[in-house]
């Protein structure tokens, strides 16, 4: 998980340093691994100002281009022409290393060009941006670094998540631990509400056939959708995170993934037959062209998104082919779902498809925060393609939460942590953890939010308040306990005094495997009826010598007897 440091102050107020701020999450439990940088080395590439251009008298193909660099003024020879007048560019000057080598002063066709203007490739991001020479944003500052213009020195957090802590897979996960470490305040970002009422059944309908594998499925619709690239800033924020830019509408679904851990999908609604939407397991012989443009066998135990005809989508894994957002697409269906973690876990793997979206219903999503993630995402889509949402949501929740209340003893709690932690601090701490907490000093009770799904008892509560109030306020004490001389226990010695009788009378001891060979059992000659015939298989043993659980120790003794004998 890569946390962009500039991105999680949008979501809560803190003034550590990159490395304070590791240190803190680390001690919390919050493992980071590293911070790292998108900046590749652009030393020399500045934002530059289009001052004039003009055709290159001995070449068609080439422009002569007049840029203001900040500090002086250059004249830089271009093979391309997709920018005006007063355009912001980078420009690289003598000595920038790119990767197509060293800038430096040279002639072309007769004519002096004293840099190169570059695009995003050449600066190293893959960015969706017009063909040609990459156009920054009107207010950037003539004569800066590049790299602090597009902010590409912004430091990553590279964390590394225990399985149990899915809710730290978005940025408002942790920025709700930050806010409990650093009492620093939470802000959650702005969405656009569906209303009170749904979303009509005849514009979309919702069937889930096994609430099992999905427990909910939320879902707007958005008309008049402009497809395009996402605005530059946008496009940065995902590089820095790891995903790959590819246009606005799938940018807004995994820009809402990262800020609140929920996988989106999203559909070209006028390739949805029947206007239905159904989640169901995939039927024998089905298969569907992913959007990797691979056809894929699915087997019946595997949950699809389908319409009424076909299969649009392998859930939570990978969207369809057959409903995939291009130029085209102006009617938008945004999904927002809780599919089983084992389901998923086991589609994943039999297809080898591993994504984004798998690894984190794999570890399990949110199921209250389901239309939370849409409304985030139709605000977006509001905002960048100028489209019209439809009120209401459509939302199966045919099984919803059930509120854990969990009752804490803050005298259990400071025996445990060996601190002697007051119950109103107890309280504070799990407030600012998202939990409401109630109750006075003899016991509290604790409303476990639906995005905790690893907070199951009160050992789990205890262990919440240790890691944020921290192990540096406990108290130094030596370690103590009763000293004992190390000896063998009466079995022990009993044991080794049969052992010892046995040997001196000419026994042999025998140490073998618990397994044996399925024809060892065999070859006793035993009756068919003989419970010793039912030993149980070995899903993957080590070799078919060692295939079942014994039932008894003969054939090992006999299978001894015969290695020994043979030397």
């Amino acid at each position: 998980m890569r946390v962009p440091v500039d991105w999680l102050k949008e979501y809560v107020d803190f003034e550590l340093s990159s490395r304070e701020l590791a240190e803190k999450l680390t001690q919390a439990g919050i493992e980071v691994e590293g911070i790292s940088q998108l900046d590749s080395g652009l030393d020399g590439v500045l934002v530059g100002e289009i001052i004039a251009f003009e055709r290159h008298p001995a070449s068609e193909k080439l422009w002569v281009v007049q840029v203001d660099a900040g500090k002086e003024r250059v004249q830089v020879v271009a093979g391309i022409q997709n920018y005006q007048c007063g355009d912001k560019v980078p420009v690289a000057l003598p000595g920038a290393k790119l990767a197509g080598g060293e800038i430096t002063c040279r002639q072309v066709r007769g004519i002096d060009s004293q840099g190169m203007l570059c695009s995003a490739a050449e600066l190293g991001l893959d960015l969706q941006v017009e063909y040609g020479i990459l156009i920054l944003d009107k207010d950037t500052p003539v004569g800066i670094s590049i790299v602090t213009a597009l902010n590409l020195d912004e430091d990553i957090l590279e964390l590394e998540l225990t399985p149990n802590r899915a809710d730290c897979l978005g940025l408002l996960g942790i920025a709700q631990e930050l806010s409990a470490l650093t009492g620093g305040k939470l802000k959650r970002p702005e969405v656009l509400p569906a209303g009170e009422k749904p979303l009509p059944a005849e514009r979309v309908k919702i069937v889930i056939e096994d609430s099992n594998l999905c427990s909910r499925y939320t879902a707007r619709i958005t008309e008049k959708v402009v497809v395009r690239p996402a605005p530059l800033s946008f496009q940065l924020r995902l590089l820095k995170a790891g995903i790959r830019p590819i246009n606005n509408v799938v940018d807004i679904s995994n820009y809402v993934m990262w800020e609140t851990g929920q996988p989106l999908h999203t559909f070209d609604f006028s390739c949805i037959t029947g206007s239905e939407i159904i989640v169901r397991r995939a039927s024998r012989g089905e298969a569907i062209v992913t959007l990797d443009n691979q056809e894929r066998e699915l087997a019946e135990d595997m949950l699809v998104i389908a319409d009424c005809c076909k299969p649009v989508g392998i859930a939570g894994v990978m969207g369809g082919l057959n409903s995939e957002i291009t130029a085209a697409t102006e009617t938008v269906l945004i999904e927002s779902a809780c599919f089983n973690p084992v389901s998923i876990r086991r589609t994943s793997r039999k297809l080898g498809l591993v994504s984004e979206a798998s690894q984190r219903f794999e570890k399990g999503t949110d199921i209250g925060g389901t239309l939370f993630a849409v409304n985030r995402a139709a605000f977006l889509m509001k905002r960048l393609s100028g489209c019209n949402v439809l009120p209401g949501a459509a939302d199966n929740y045919p099984v919803p939460y059930k509120k854990k209340i969990i009752s804490l003893r803050p005298e259990r709690a400071r025996a445990v942590l060996g601190m002697d932690l007051p119950a109103a601090k107890m309280k504070e701490i799990l407030n600012q953890l998202g939990m409401d907490t109630r109750g006075e000093a003899g016991c509290l009770y604790v409303d476990v939010p639906s995005r905790r799904r690893d907070i199951n008892g009160e050992i789990d509560l205890i262990e919440e308040i240790g890691r944020i109030y921290g192990c540096d306020f406990l108290e130094a004490t030596l370690p103590w306990g009763i000293m004992t001389q190390g000896q063998k226990t009466p079995a022990q010695k009993n044991i080794n005094t049969i052992k010892r009788f046995l040997t001196a009378r000419g026994f042999f001891e025998i140490i073998t495997f618990s397994f044996l060979r399925k024809k060892a059992l065999q070859d006793l000659l035993l009756k068919e009826e003989d419970p010793l015939l039912k030993a149980i298989p070995l899903e993957n043993p080590l070799s078919e010598e060692q295939g079942i659980l014994r039932t008894t120790i003969l054939p090992n003794m006999l299978d001894t007897v015969k290695y020994n004998l043979n030397r």
